[in-house]
């Protein structure tokens, strides 16, 4: 979730005017990448000991863009990542949107 969330923000596709907390909030986390290649989030509770509280307003973005781009935004970041790692850099989100 976080990943695709990191892509959106990434390329460009979603920008966050007027909540300085919440995408405050969402650098305070840290993560690895797992032997799988999926990133690990750290949890909740190591976020809270380090910030002395919940990054409550990072996670609402962070659900509430999740759920968008599990419809077609999902998609295309989907068929974007593969076009790139074909090789195909120079593929636009809008034509795989299209």
């Amino acid at each position: 979730m976080w990943g695709t969330v990191g892509s959106m923000f990434e390329m460009g596709l979603v920008e966050v005017l007027g909540d300085d907390e919440g995408t405050d909030q969402l650098s305070w986390l840290k993560y690895k990448v797992k032997s799988n290649q999926e990133l690990q989030v750290e949890s909740k509770d190591d976020v809270k000991k380090r910030h002395g509280r919940s990054p409550d307003d990072g996670d609402a973005l962070v659900y509430g863009l999740y759920a968008v781009g599990e419809g077609k935004v999902k998609e295309g970041l989907d068929k974007y990542m593969r076009a790139s790692k074909r090789g195909k850099d120079g593929v636009s989100i809008a034509e795989v949107l299209g």
